[in-house]
């Protein structure tokens, strides 16, 4: 499967003096929000670092921002955050869905989120329960008229038969919801899925999903970068558009002062450009 949506289309750019062509930088990374006394280091320590290193983004999707929103919002540098199910305290960590989406572009409307519903695992196969986890999207404005769905969301984790029955009905969800709330629209979403490609089982889930939903890969972790590859960047265009996000890859330099790594999954960026030859239906659709 190609890592990019289309070939690189810069000529067809020139070629084009009518349209509208504007582009945007997007990561997404789980940064291990959990308390300290989880995740075995300093989360307060390591977050706001790694916040700076994010700041040149012009998006910026975190998963796992759990048990430090306060922090999350001292240290982002990009100026709106929006959030999905932040749920309840329920004496461990926050039971929400933890995520985040960070943006200094403009935002259409109300973010719509929500929970899957299903997880596997309290006090083991990876815990998922003690989450509500689910989906966030938010429309974003950019230039000439165009609209961009940014979607996120963090799937049920573990290797248990039990966690793929619960990825698989996430998955369904979020299709259907890709399929009613963007329907037509161009569509970024990035996020930990917890389905590793080096997996052929996991690959093959993710393939059937993407052939469902008309995705496609721009950025998944390279090979040898990590044993487990299950952080993603999928794209699709709109009707009347074309959507290119290319250099693609990881952030690079994303350890603290004593190289200990600001969080154990890698921070995916791209820099997507969307071209159009007319605006986007503005009418809203939800």
């Amino acid at each position: 499967m190609p890592l990019l949506l289309w070939s690189a289309a810069a000529s067809s750019d020139v070629a084009r003096p009518n349209a509208a062509l504007t582009q945007f930088t997007i990561a997404t990374v789980n940064i291990r929000g959990l308390p300290g006394w989880i995740s075995g280091d300093d989360p307060a320590g390591r977050i706001p670092i790694l916040l700076t290193k994010l700041e040149p983004l012009d998006i910026v999707l975190l998963q796992e921002d759990f048990a430090h929103q306060a922090l999350v919002d001292a240290h982002a540098r990009q100026p709106t955050r929006v959030r999905g199910n932040t749920g309840a305290s329920n004496g461990l960590i926050r039971a929400g869905d933890g995520l985040t989406l960070l943006t200094r572009l403009a935002t259409i409307g109300d973010p719509l989120h929500a929970a899957y519903g299903s997880c596997h695992g309290w006090f083991s196969a990876a815990s998922d329960c003690f989450a509500d986890k689910g989906y966030l999207m938010q429309r974003i404005s950019l230039s000439g008229g165009i609209r961009i769905d940014v979607w996120t969301t963090h799937l049920d984790a573990g290797s248990h038969e039990l966690d793929r029955a619960a990825r698989q009905d996430q998955l369904d969800r979020l299709a259907e919801a890709l399929e009613t709330h963007s329907r037509g629209q161009a569509i970024v979403i990035g996020g930990d899925f917890n389905l590793n490609w080096n997996d052929a089982d996991d690959r093959d889930q993710l393939r059937q999903w993407l052939s469902r939903t008309g995705l496609s890969i721009a950025v998944l972790t390279p090979e040898g970068a990590r044993e487990r590859r299950v952080d993603y960047l999928f794209t699709r265009a709109a009707l009347d558009s074309e959507l290119v996000c290319d250099e693609g890859g990881i952030v690079p330099d994303l350890s603290g002062p004593t190289d200990a790594p600001l969080t154990d999954h890698p921070a995916l960026r791209s820099t997507c450009r969307v071209l159009t030859t007319k605006a986007l239906d503005l009418s809203p659709d939800r």
